[in-house]
């Protein structure tokens, strides 16, 4: 036999459940917001191998023009050839592609779930005993 108790727990525990998912979603969302451009760090690395025979010595930056004629500032590594940069951004871009991939494969995982638990606080019928009793186990 259930009790008011038993309802109160499910619907304490769903309510804490969503708000915990729409937490993890704003925060997800906000890490998409906040990773590198990705095509930026590929440009970046594409032009400092595109050039680097004519970049004598080591800098702190560079400007280069970009395929539609752009300035476009790049900062270096002193310590490291031109390259070796180019190669950092790249490793870079490779990184935070992957990442950004993580990031945008978890969020969509979670709305799935905020959607489903959502479905599942609409349908909860307090006065099924048995309904109650099951999402009490699940929770």
């Amino acid at each position: 036999m259930t009790t008011t108790t038993d309802v109160d727990l499910v619907q304490t525990g769903l309510a804490h459940l969503i708000h915990h998912t729409r937490k993890q979603i704003e925060s997800l969302t906000k890490a998409l917001d906040h990773l590198p451009d990705v095509s930026d760090l590929q440009l970046k690395g594409t032009l400092l191998k595109t050039y680097a025979s004519q970049i004598e010595g080591h800098h702190h930056f560079v400007e280069l023009s970009d395929y539609q004629g752009h300035q476009l500032s790049i900062k270096l590594d002193i310590k490291k050839s031109i390259i070796e940069n180019a190669e950092d951004y790249f490793h870079h871009y490779h990184k935070s592609k992957r990442g950004q991939a993580t990031v945008q494969q978890n969020l969509t995982t979670a709305k799935t779930e905020l959607y489903q638990q959502l479905a599942t606080q609409a349908a909860f019928d307090p006065n099924d005993p048995q309904a109650v009793a099951a999402l009490k186990q699940t929770l």
